[in-house]
């Protein structure tokens, strides 16, 4: 299978400290993602819950709401 080069844009402290989990791991970060998109494909879903415990407040808008 081809591999292709992506940019991703990810906080510097995240990356960090993902890096470093990883890395006892035995793992890199691009072989994280790779794993992380293969389950995506696989199951057709996030592997894991996508949720909001509570609604928005605020006014911004992504409530529903424009205050």
């Amino acid at each position: 299978m081809a591999k292709i080069s992506t940019n991703i844009t990810i906080d510097s402290e995240t990356k960090a400290k993902a890096q470093e989990l990883l890395a006892d791991l035995g793992l890199d970060l691009s072989t994280a993602v790779n794993i992380f998109l293969r389950q995506m494909i696989r199951d057709n879903a996030f592997p894991f819950t996508v949720r909001r415990e509570a609604p928005m407040q605020g006014g911004d808008g992504r409530d529903g709401t424009n205050r």
